[in-house]
């Protein structure tokens, strides 16, 4: 959805944004929404998606700010120098 978005270049309503999509990237869907925030969390292969789609998002709209959400995915994702150290690490074992 972020993706299609991002190629229509919708950033009209700031308030569907905040309100609907950048919200459901932090807080986990639930009916409690004081206790889901910022609960959400992601494998390492849904926040790489996720990175690519806000990625995308920004080259398509410069003028919506999502930094404050890439930050919150890229807690989820594995460095890859670790893996590979630790691949390394273990062949010289």
């Amino acid at each position: 959805m972020i993706r299609a978005l991002a190629d229509k270049q919708y950033v009209e309503d700031l308030v569907f944004w905040n309100e609907y999509v950048f919200k459901f990237i932090h807080n986990t869907p639930g009916p409690d929404a004081k206790a889901n925030k910022d609960t959400r969390t992601f494998t390492d292969d849904e926040a790489r998606k996720l990175w690519d789609a806000l990625i995308y998002l920004k080259l398509k709209c410069p003028s919506l700010d999502v930094k404050d959400h890439l930050n919150y995915v890229e807690k989820f994702m594995q460095a890859e120098s670790f893996a590979a150290a630790d691949a390394l690490s273990s062949k010289t074992a």
